[in-house]
């Protein structure tokens, strides 16, 4: 038997509300509930968003997730698979997961997933670039032997700022070095 409170205009508003956010981009459980009872703080004066309470955007977003519509690691996979293919490593893809306000057990399923499957990581893109980088130093740095002589540990660290791990890093560095 239906809520009572499933049966109002509020949870059809909330719904649809909902949906018209997921239509647009993939949103964390907290995130919907975040914008959706801000509503309330942007329009103060709308009667309509006055039941926009986080009990309320929980229950809707229970009600899809039963009907199959929001499923955070259907849509994480989809995260980590877009990220794939740019510039990054697996670790800035996990932080920008967490940035993003998803289930830190939701994360660790999908990354998990993801490193037992064996997938080989496209290193063809982050080498181009960093190729580039490589000569970009080579050419400001040409004069001062020093620093010329540290390119490769400054490529290690930019290559960990971008989210790879040392095997990793050490794969690109010899691809570039060759």
């Amino acid at each position: 038997m239906k809520d009572q409170f499933e049966t109002t205009t509020d949870f059809t508003n909330i719904c649809n509300k909902i949906l018209d956010y997921l239509g647009r981009q993939d949103y964390s459980e907290a995130k919907l509930v975040e914008k959706v009872t801000n509503l309330k703080k942007y329009y103060p004066k709308t009667k309509r968003y006055d039941n926009y309470t986080s009990e309320n955007v929980t229950r809707v977003i229970e009600e899809l997730k039963k009907k199959g519509v929001m499923d955070e690691v259907k849509f994480l996979t989809r995260m980590l698979e877009a990220y794939l293919g740019r510039e990054y490593g697996i670790r800035t893809i996990e932080r920008k997961m967490r940035e993003r306000k998803y289930k830190k057990e939701n994360i660790v399923e999908v990354i998990d997933s993801y490193r037992r499957s064996g997938s080989e990581f496209d290193y063809t893109k982050i080498e181009k670039v960093a190729v580039k980088k490589k000569e970009q130093w080579e050419k400001k740095y040409y004069d001062d032997k020093q620093k010329f002589y540290q390119i490769k540990t400054k490529l290690y660290v930019w290559l960990a700022q971008k989210g790879f791990e040392s095997g990793e890093i050490k794969q690109i560095i010899t691809r570039i070095y060759k």
